[in-house]
């Protein structure tokens, strides 16, 4: 199927996947591919049924869980793409893929130590996904800087980010290392970021204060002066923000 898609042949994989249906009605490989091309074609309701004969089938498969939830939310239905996720957690509690999606959801409501406790347990069972190190880390440097403990383990979380080439993940990493005093090893990861993400204000934010802890006040504000540009009147540092402005002008 990957070979015809690469080349164009929609229509083959199609076949070929319809066939193997055809042979045997219980393939849940099958119907889970059949049911992301009907997915990725704008066929929900198509999609959906064969996402839900998957959990007739099997009823703890937690990928289509995923999928159903993937596919409610993008008919607008957010609530209900929530609750699927946490069906399928209860039908498939080790499923990473529902934990991590589940704990993203959390972290977008705003709910910092469930995604917390959620990516904690992805983490244990798959510390070598970049992404988890990277979104555990970063909430836990963002909700537990005060704690030294909560500090220290963001910091050897983030380690395992060093050697990304991924923006957001630098981020991170030199981040952790400011919160360690590490200043001049955060400044060589963040400064370069804001040509890759130069509307993001977090970068800013996490720039300007690298400067400040560098003695270099005319840097400093103006990058949070960014990061507030950037950010916009909702921008979650902004009291913080406006807070080290107002220091660093009576300097």
């Amino acid at each position: 199927v990957q070979a015809y898609i690469r080349a164009g042949k929609t229509a083959e994989a199609v076949a070929f996947l319809d066939g193997l249906i055809a042979s045997d009605p219980a393939d849940i490989r099958a119907l889970g591919i059949r049911g992301n091309l009907h997915l990725a074609s704008g066929e929900l309701d198509q999609a959906e049924e064969l996402y839900r004969e998957i959990l007739r089938i099997e009823p703890e498969n937690g990928n289509a869980f995923s999928a159903l939830s993937r596919l409610t939310r993008k008919r607008g239905d957010a609530d209900g793409a929530t609750a699927l996720l946490d069906q399928g957690i209860a039908a498939a509690p080790d499923n990473i893929g529902l934990l991590a999606r589940r704990a993203v959801q959390h972290e977008k409501d705003g709910e910092f130590d469930k995604a917390i406790a959620l990516y904690e347990q992805v983490y244990a069972r798959a510390p070598g996904l970049p992404m988890i190190a990277n979104n555990l880390a970063s909430l836990l440097a963002d909700h537990g800087a005060d704690d030294p403990a909560v500090s220290a383990r963001a910091h050897a979380i983030a380690s395992r980010l060093k050697q990304s080439e991924v923006p957001q993940f630098r981020d991170t990493y030199g981040w952790t290392r400011y919160l360690h005093g590490e200043h001049d090893e955060a400044l060589a990861y963040i400064e370069p970021l804001t040509e890759a993400l130069p509307d993001n204000p977090w970068i800013w934010y996490h720039l300007g204060m690298v400067y400040a802890a560098l003695d270099r006040p005319g840097e400093a504000r103006t990058a949070l002066e960014k990061a507030l540009e950037k950010g916009g009147d909702g921008f979650v540092r902004a009291t913080e923000i406006n807070d080290r402005l107002a220091r660093l002008a009576s300097n």
